[in-house]
């Protein structure tokens, strides 16, 4: 049985969701390093309203509109804090008075991608992580299911 520690542990660890993917890591990278394909995948992006010319380079940015409809947003923006193409982006993201730390992570298998989706708040509101866990991985569940359709019909079978 867990410890309470381990419980508590657990809840502040970041939500992760899986997926994989029928295409190879470089042409999943591909569509994750282009904000400007965010809006077709990932639930709650709403607008690309400027990247950095080097993004997903460590350090790049780009700013985006955030919410549940095109007319209910936040502006915010989200920087690039890892990038090793094609396995891993850890982006820093800002959605009003959030932030926090979503990471992808691409490990090849004999079917495609395993694409690992990893999300945790940080900063002031970090302590919020056990009671929006659950909203976090069905949202970033949505977004993984929503990155394969858009991912696969653009690998042409050899």
């Amino acid at each position: 049985m867990a410890t309470p520690i381990e419980v508590f542990a657990r809840l502040l660890s970041p939500a992760e969701a899986r997926i994989t993917i029928d295409a190879p890591a470089d042409a999943v990278f591909a569509v994750l390093s282009d904000p400007e394909t965010y809006p077709e995948w990932l639930a709650g992006a709403q607008r690309i309203r400027r990247v950095d010319d080097a993004f997903p380079a460590a350090g790049t940015s780009f700013d985006h509109e955030v919410g549940p409809s095109e007319a209910a947003t936040v502006a915010d923006d989200t920087k690039s804090l890892v990038c090793d193409p094609p396995h891993r982006l850890q982006l820093e993201v800002h959605a009003g008075p959030m932030t926090g730390v979503v990471e992808f992570e691409l490990v090849p298998t004999d079917k495609g991608t395993e694409v690992r989706f990893r999300e945790r708040i940080s900063g002031r509101l970090a302590p919020a992580m056990p009671v929006l866990r659950g909203l976090l991985h069905l949202r970033n569940r949505v977004s993984l299911g929503r990155l394969k359709q858009r991912v696969e019909p653009l690998v042409i079978p050899l």
